[in-house]
């Protein structure tokens, strides 16, 4: 008998120990309103709510309330920040708002109500965006700062002082060597300033992060008698060279698989947040003229991408440096002009480059390839590495 109660007693016990847990885990202790910012952003106003809370609810409802109190506009979202694109008061009318954060257990907290005055006309500059959120960040990272109102200058600082007073002004990406705390705002003559925008950065190393992408097309074969068996095997060989001399000089490397499609390569190189995405191809002439063609080129997307562009014409100098055909420049070209090549892509890849080392199916190019695999693969590594010191 006593067995049997301490039993349940020892049942209860874990059953109100889980309650509790339950509650404790579950809890909501508070939502806090930070800011109802209106901007103008070139096209209309924004009317910008957020707001915070100490735990990620599974929805926020907000509630707006007029000069009598009763609810003018009421929305549910699982975001912590919301458009009112829809409110609308009269001139120099007082508002009130309040969100609310509920769990799905029916858990649910209210902010203080936070009061403001709606304005009719607009002109106050939209606030500073980051193309990086706050956090840790690996490799050789650069910080582009960007608002939506047109003709507004952007002022920063990195020394925790007030950027209104202190900024300098944003004339180009800011590099991250160093952890920073970044506070940024927009100005423009007969507008207020935007709200200021604080990003906090962790650098956890300055390594340049590159991903490798050999061709993984085994079904494109060299011309007989050259020792070129296909694409995919001499594109590896290569960037077998590639991968262990970057590694050597402390560069972070990753790489695709020879069964992956280019498809897979893009998915696996935005995983490692890379520094520059490198697809090492070799070149085919269409069927009308195989063989015909030779040469060396290297592909980026389009003018717009400065950096890729930048180490896509040190990759092509210093091919063109070891090829053995001085007239065989194809140059640096733009794969917008034949609708696109993916992993060149800014949308998709960061900094994409493809090389075309060399035509596969002309003799000469295929028995150059063959002959310097180390050499080439050596000379495509050493570049990177000099880029990035």
């Amino acid at each position: 008998m006593k067995k049997k109660l301490c039993w349940v007693a020892v049942t209860v016990l874990l059953l109100v120990s889980g309650l509790i847990t339950y509650g404790f885990v579950n809890r909501l202790s508070f939502v806090r309103i930070l800011s109802f910012d209106r901007y103008d952003n070139g096209n209309h106003v924004v009317n910008l709510l957020t707001w915070e809370s100490d735990k990620k609810a599974d929805e926020y409802q907000v509630i707006v309330y007029d000069k009598d109190q009763n609810i003018a506009f009421e929305e549910t979202t699982d975001d912590t920040k919301i458009n009112l694109d829809e409110v609308v008061f009269d001139l120099n009318e007082r508002l009130m708002i309040e969100v609310i954060a509920k769990k799905k257990s029916g858990i649910q907290v209210k902010s203080d109500l936070y009061s403001t005055i709606w304005k009719e006309e607009v002109k106050k500059v939209a606030p500073v965006k980051s193309n990086r959120e706050s956090g840790e960040v690996a490799g050789r990272k650069s910080i582009i700062l960007t608002t939506i109102t047109p003709g507004a200058d952007i002022y920063y600082t990195i020394d925790g002082s007030d950027p209104a007073l202190n900024g300098k002004l944003y004339e180009e990406a800011i590099p991250l060597k160093e952890s920073i705390v970044l506070h940024a705002i927009a100005k423009k003559d007969g507008y207020e300033d935007s709200s200021i925008q604080s990003f906090a950065y962790e650098v956890t190393s300055t390594d340049p992060i590159v991903y490798l992408s050999p061709s993984t097309q085994e079904h494109n074969k060299g011309i007989r008698g050259s020792g070129y068996t296909n694409e995919e095997e001499v594109m590896n060989k290569i960037t077998d060279v590639v991968e262990k001399q970057l590694k050597k000089n402390h560069v972070t490397v990753y790489r695709n698989k020879p069964t992956m499609t280019s498809k897979g390569s893009i998915y696996d190189s935005n995983k490692y947040d890379v520094d520059l995405h490198l697809a090492i191809h070799s070149n085919a002439s269409p069927n009308s003229n195989k063989g015909r063609h030779s040469g060396v080129e290297t592909w980026i997307y389009d003018e717009t991408c400065i950096e890729a562009e930048k180490i896509a014409q040190k990759l092509q100098e210093a091919i063109m440096n070891i090829y053995y055909n001085r007239y065989g420049d194809r140059g640096v070209l733009y794969s917008v002009d034949i609708g696109g090549l993916g992993e060149t892509d800014p949308n998709k890849v960061t900094n994409g480059i493809l090389m075309e080392l060399a035509f596969h199916d002309n003799w000469n190019d295929a028995i150059w390839m063959v002959q310097n695999i180390e050499k080439i693969g050596l000379t495509i590594a050493d570049t990177i590495i000099d880029y990035y010191q």
